[in-house]
Formats: structure tokens, sequence, C-alpha cells
């Protein structure tokens, strides 16, 4: 049996995370699929991040997210080596 995370990127919001906001929504034709859900989140943030530059935010570093930190610390994986594949 095989596990997997999936992330739909067809309605996301890229600022403003505290709280709904309308202005900072965007949408891709695009599934994530990995065995290794640090992955996908790591492969969301490239996208998050093309919106955020877009508008004018700051990029946010994988390095210096908590999430990722604590998920090595934990011994789930460094998302700094995940290897993210485009299958189209």
């Amino acid at each position: 049996n095989r596990l997997y995370s999936i992330m739909d990127l067809s309605h996301y919001q890229f600022a403003n995370a505290g709280q709904f906001d309308a202005e900072f929504l965007g949408r891709e034709s695009t599934l994530l699929l990995s065995e290794n859900p640090l992955s996908v989140d790591r492969a969301a943030l490239s996208v998050l991040n093309t919106q955020r530059k877009e508008l004018g935010f700051i990029e946010r570093k994988a390095k210096k997210l908590l999430l990722f930190q604590y998920a090595k610390e934990l011994g789930l994986g460094d998302v700094q080596k995940a290897e993210i594949y485009d299958v189209q």
C-alpha cells in the first residue's frame, strides 16, 4: 500500500493567511502529489512565492519557515533536498 499527499491548486490564498481576503486569491490547474507531504508543501510554496512577487510581497524562504525546520528536527526529511518533478 502507498499513501500520498495531494494538494489542489485550483484555488489558493497567497497572502493575509490570518483571514480570508479575496484580493490575494490565486488559481492554477495543478495537482501536486507526493509520498512525502513536505515535498507537496515545498512545491506549493514555489507557486505561492510567484504570486507574492507579482504583487510586491516578500518571498517566503523554505529554510526559514518553522514548518520545514520542525519537520527536519523530527526526522521527516530535509525539504531543501527534496526532488520535485513536473509531470504533464
